[in-house]
Formats: C-alpha cells, structure tokens, sequence
C-alpha cells in the first residue's frame, strides 16, 4: 500500500567554533606532623578555569585545596612520613583540584555518571517520532520529518544532488546515548551518501566533535541501509553532513539509531515501548487474544446520517463499504476505537474512497481513554500504512488536523501488534 506521513519542520543547521578554556590549579597537600605535633594545611584553594558550553554551565569552579591542619602526629615511633587522616582528606579534595585544573577547572560541572551524561542535564528521547529534526536542503514534497515517521514509503531528501555542506540535523530533547545510526534509502537505492561526517553535540551550538565518517563513493551500501557505527557517545544532537558528491540527490527514508538514556542512577534505560514481540507474548500469556474485531468499541466526531454509512462499516472486513463524517473535513474531528481490552498496538492500516482519506493526522494511544500518547501524524493517502511505535493501549484515536472540502470516509481500519 501506498503510505504517505509527514511532519514539516524547521529547516537549517549551524556550525560553531569551540569556545577556549583556561585550566585551573590545584592546591597543594598538607604535610604530615611529627610525632605529637600538627601537621600543617594545604595551600589556598586552586584557581577556576574559563567559561565552559552552555550546557555544562558558565566559568569552572575552583579547586578545593587543602586547608585544614593535619591532626597530629602519632604517639608511637610510627614514621613521621605517614600522612595523617587530616592530610588524606586535603589529598583527595587535592586532586579533585588537579582534575579541575585538567578540564579548565570545571569539574563540578562537567562530572558525569557512569552512563557519560552530565550530571543534572536535560535527559533526552530515543523516540523518534519525538526528535526536532532540520536540514539544509529539502524537496517540497521531501520535508525532514519524513525520515523519522517510521514510514519506509516516505522520506526526506535534498532536492538538489550531492555537494559538501548538505547536512541533516537532529535534536534529541536533552541527552541521549548513541552508537550506530542506520540510514535506510530503501526506496531510493541510488540517493545513499557518497560521503558523510557525523558531528555530535553537547549544546547545539558547537559540532566540532566528529565521532564518524567514510567516503564509500559509489559503492552502494548492503540492502540500502548505511549502517554508521562508533563508540557510545553522550549528546544532546547531531549533525550528519555531507562530505561526497554525486548527480543523485540524498534521500533518507528512515533513520533509526541505536540509542539509550540515563536511568539517573549512573546506568542506561531506554523510553523506547516494548516491542511487538514482547507485547504478543505478554498478551498470549495472559490468555488474552489481542485486536479481536469483535471486541471493539468505536466513536467518532460525527457521521453521516446515510444507511450506508455507518461506523461499524469501517470495520466489517468489506473493502466496499464505508463509514464516513458527513460534513467536511476539519481540525478536531476524530475516530476512536476502543479495543475492549489492552494490546501491543505497532501497525495501522486505513483505506479511504477517492479524496476521503485525512488530509493530516495524529494517532494517540491511551491506556485509560484520558491520558492520550500521540506516536504518529502525517498526511493521508487512499490508502495509509503506518508502522507505530509499539505501545500497550487500549485506546487508539486518529485526530484530523488538517481540512479538506471532502468527507473523511474510512473503508476499512486494521490495528495491529
């Protein structure tokens, strides 16, 4: 089936130079005392560095010397090199010091977990449907959401061939943890890079840290798909650019990445939904048939009064009957469809008569029919695949966002895992 969903975005990236930073001095340590005597303190507390990115904050802290006299010495004839606990304690904050002084003397602000996320940062998303996504270049009918609508039938592409400086940017929301991106051009074999560079991001405003790149030239890549890997890396955004050149344009149908992000406890997790497969078994497990037609509930914003037109018709398995609004499409409208029970809901399939099909719409789930998730929204077609991101609901709504003269009709309405 034909499948057609957009999400129009801004367009444009940017590139910055790295600000410079001064590095910060640590205090020195105390000296241990004599037997019975004081040891005596650290010196004065290291220097601060300059400013660091805006994410990480403003100037670095200064180093925590050692300022407290060392207890005193012991009473027996232990060495008098042995540093007392005073002096053990100045060490430490010594070379916490010393690290600041490594890094610009902004150590406070730049420690991370064990998971390589600033600590207090913005924590991102791994969906994609989630991302803020641009681009140099985009054909009219091309925009930048369509890489991330989980559609393969949609893309996003240039426009214009393959020249150094195309660029394709993302926006994760906050910090996530990334190590492959995978481009797939399915649809388009021939619009694969010639030649990229991969620049990561703390801030969105400094790209200098290229964590990959190739020049496969005109090698085309195993099924369509550009696999991009390198070592986990925390970001906050990304930039793909194009470093080859070619007569074709660049087109990318869906990009997906390996992504993960802090669980907040030095670890990784993921907000990405369970799996269809682990949703299936869950269900089978529970004895629970999951999208049994007969099961379902459905609403709508309105529908005609025609005999031939009732809802039930959207889904009684017969291509030729219709359920239909009976006014013209506008913004608001929706068709709800409660499946009697929970399930893994990933796939939607909607066919409409003639120019009936929505003219732009959001799907959402919901587990208790008031909180609603929206997972996907684009554009229709007079018939329109969608591949969601997998989510346990009870509840699936297609909101109209768009307005057509004609009504929105539905001929038949599939959900499934």
């Amino acid at each position: 089936m034909a499948v057609v969903v957009a999400c129009l975005l801004a367009v444009g990236a940017c590139t910055h130079s790295q600000p410079n930073y001064t590095m910060g001095t640590g205090g020195s340590s105390g000296s241990g005392g004599d037997n019975g005597s004081s040891g005596t303190g650290g010196s004065d507390n290291g220097s601060g560095g300059s400013g660091g990115l805006p994410v990480f904050g403003t100037g670095g802290s200064t180093g925590t010397g050692g300022t407290d006299n060392g207890t005193g010495g012991a009473t027996t004839d232990a060495s008098t090199n042995d540093a007392p606990a005073g002096d053990a304690d100045n060490d430490a904050a010594d070379d916490q010091a010393d690290a600041g002084a490594s890094d610009g003397g902004a150590v406070d602000q730049v420690s991370t977990d064990d998971a390589g996320f600033p600590i207090g940062a913005a924590v991102g998303t791994c969906i994609p449907f989630n991302w803020t996504v641009s681009a140099s270049n985009s054909a009219p009918l091309d925009p930048p959401g369509n890489a991330v609508d989980g559609v393969a039938t949609t893309r996003w592409s240039t426009g214009v061939p393959q020249a150094p400086g195309l660029n394709y940017q993302i926006d994760f929301g906050g910090f996530v943890q990334l190590s492959e991106l995978r481009l797939d051009t399915g649809g388009s074999p021939g619009d694969y890079p010639r030649g990229y560079q991969v620049m990561a991001s703390s801030d969105n405003f400094d790209f200098s840290n290229v964590i990959a790149s190739d020049s496969p030239g005109d090698v085309a890549p195993p099924n369509s798909v550009t696999t991009i890997d390198f070592p986990p890396t925390a970001l906050r955004g990304l930039i793909i650019q194009m470093t080859g050149t070619s007569g074709s344009w660049w087109s990318i149908h869906e990009l997906t990445a390996t992504c993960h992000i802090s669980d907040g406890n030095g670890g990784l997790t993921t907000d990405l939904p369970t799996d269809n497969l682990q949703c299936t078994a869950d269900l089978t497990a529970a004895g629970t048939p999951p999208f049994t037609r007969t099961n379902w509930t459905l609403t709508a914003s309105s529908t005609s009064t025609m005999a031939t037109d009732v809802i039930t018709n959207a889904i009684d398995g017969l291509a030729a009957t219709r359920w239909s609004s009976g006014v013209p499409q506008a913004a608001g409208q929706f068709f709800k469809v409660d499946l009697g029970s929970s399930g893994c809901v990933g796939h939607l399939e909607m066919t409409s008569p003639g120019t009936d099909f929505p003219n732009a719409f959001v799907v959402s789930v919901s587990a208790d029919d008031n909180v609603y998730i929206p997972i996907a929204k684009g554009v229709g077609v007079s018939d329109t695949t969608i591949a969601l991101p997998p989510h346990n609901a009870r509840y699936v709504r297609i909101d109209q966002t768009g307005s057509s003269g004609s009504w929105w009709s539905i001929n038949e309405l599939t959900i499934a895992p």
